[in-house]
């Protein structure tokens, strides 16, 4: 069968993003993900609040929380393509409570993966290595703002204070 791309109301991305949208909506139907992953700290706190589904809403998508709270637009649009990114199914969404300073202690990462911190539009401002089971992210040097914490599927948001 051939498409023709032209003759379709969406675009090829659209209909891609739509379709990885379905399987983790599925996914997350399935069973509760995140009760079965390990748990991410933040400064000694647990990281409670995580995604429950992924939405699409005509052509936006949108992530609802725990909290029952929503959020669409960019941020909702980076932190999807970051997490599903690797693997869908594997895809783990969460948000730190609080402003953070000049340092973060970040424990739950899996030794040897590499870490990245991305700013809202999605550009990556930095990597490293999970080096230690307590890691240490500097990030002394942003600038007041919302930026994302991603290591393999894993994205955590947070906000430079």
């Amino acid at each position: 069968m051939q498409l023709i791309w032209t003759s379709l109301r969406f675009k090829p991305m659209d209909i891609i993003r739509r379709i990885a949208v379905s399987v983790v909506c599925l996914l997350m139907a399935v069973g509760s993900l995140e009760a079965k992953r390990p748990f991410v700290r933040v400064n000694g706190f647990e990281v409670s609040k995580h995604v429950t589904s992924i939405e699409m809403e005509g052509n936006m998508m949108s992530l609802r929380w725990n909290d029952n709270t929503v959020m669409r637009g960019r941020l909702a649009d980076v932190m999807i393509n970051l997490a599903c990114r690797d693997c869908v199914d594997k895809a783990r969404i969460l948000s730190v409570s609080g402003v953070q300073t000049s340092k973060m202690r970040v424990e739950g990462l899996t030794l040897g993966s590499t870490y990245s911190v991305y700013d809202l539009m999605g550009n990556c401002l930095g990597s490293r290595t999970v080096d230690s089971p307590i890691l240490s992210v500097d990030i002394s040097h942003l600038t007041t703002g919302i930026y994302l914490l991603k290591c393999q599927s894993l994205v955590i948001k947070f906000v430079k204070g």
